[in-house]
This record gives structure tokens, C-alpha cells and sequence, in this order.
């Protein structure tokens, strides 16, 4: 889906989404993602080579650690 809000649960009972790996090379998402992306507490793998994100967006905000 090109929609990233289908990675976030639609209310507080609800698991988040259980990716992990989400591939988005040479898309063109932006910083606007990162909360989606955030969201996926099991994210293992993460590409963004060729994306709009930027270095305003720290990749540390976007890593869970377990």
C-alpha cells in the first residue's frame, strides 16, 4: 500500500503492525513518514537509499531497541 497510516493501529486495543523489514528505496516518502515508521515496534530492516527523508530526521527516532 502506498498509504503508511495502514502501519499504525486504529485504536489503542489494537498490536502495531508486526513488519520487520520494510523496504522503501527509491520511493518518494518523506520525512512525513517517520511517525509511521516509528510505530513498527518489531522493524528489523529498514531501507530508504534514494528517498526523500532527510538528515533533519534522526534515524536513531526511528529505531526500537529490544
Amino acid at each position: 500500500s502506498s498509504d503508511p497510516e495502514g502501519l499504525l493501529a486504529d485504536d489503542v486495543t489494537e498490536s502495531p503492525a508486526l513488519l520487520q523489514t520494510l523496504i522503501l528505496n527509491n520511493t518518494g516518502v518523506d520525512d512525513r513518514v517517520a511517525p509511521f515508521i516509528a510505530s513498527c515496534e518489531s522493524l528489523q530492516t529498514l531501507e530508504i537509499g534514494s528517498t526523500k527523508l532527510t538528515c533533519k530526521l534522526s534515524v536513531s527516532s526511528l529505531i526500537h531497541s529490544n
